[in-house]
């Protein structure tokens, strides 16, 4: 239903098999995009640009180099529509609605099983933005507000709160609420502004181990 509102995810695409139709600029970029995510990427496409053709001769993805088939989507976990052919995107969003597989047609939201936000990357923090393909441009402005708010210093930030938990999960094994309540006093101590604040990651490890061998033994 257009009115109903979207089920927001993250998946985890890592060695799933993804099939991208499509060997232009913006098959690339959706290509570059799968790739980070660890995706087992598949590329249908009689031609492709250099930027593909370069993915393709380093081993990046796999290439069938031919026109897109019905049959092609089977064993995929989901497909990438991103060609400039209306007939041919309608028919890969409907060969994929009969094989139950989720389905992306650039730029065609009536053609999508899934949407594809806007995204804001900082290490394992991830922010994403959609307005249902209401507007990008607005999607692009907030992220491009949340990239100045969250800055690259989130990146070490969240890799020694990873640290700190798996500290605190290994002292405190079965007492959850002991873990929350340290999680909490650290969150509280003048640790994290060395890194939000003053951008000092060198300064926020030391700060984090004193921390932690002061308060986890």
């Amino acid at each position: 239903m257009v009115g109903s509102s979207l089920y927001a995810a993250f998946l985890d695409l890592e060695g799933r098999p993804v099939l991208l139709v499509g060997g232009g600029a913006v098959a690339a970029r959706k290509a570059h995009m799968l790739l980070e995510s660890g995706a087992d990427v598949t590329v249908i496409s009689p031609e492709v640009n250099n930027a593909m053709g370069e993915l393709e001769r380093t081993g990046a993805i796999s290439r069938k180099e031919r026109p897109y088939r019905s049959g092609d989507l089977a064993g995929n976990w989901l497909v990438i529509a991103a060609t400039d052919d209306k007939e041919l995107n309608q028919k890969v969003f409907r060969d994929a609605e009969e094989a139950e597989i989720f389905c992306n047609v650039v730029d065609c939201p009536s053609l999508c099983s899934f949407q594809v936000p806007a995204t804001v990357q900082r290490g394992h923090l991830q922010l994403a933005i959609s307005t249902r393909g209401s507007s990008p441009l607005l999607a692009r402005k907030l992220r491009e507000q949340l990239e100045d708010t969250y800055g690259p210093e989130y990146a070490p930030f969240l890799q020694g709160l990873r640290e700190l938990r798996d500290a605190v999960q290994e002292t405190y094994p079965l007492d959850e609420d002991v873990r929350r309540a340290a999680l909490q006093k650290f969150m509280n101590s003048d640790v994290p502004a060395l890194i939000l604040d003053k951008k000092d990651r060198d300064a926020f490890k030391k700060g984090l181990k004193e921390w932690m061998k002061e308060n986890l033994g």
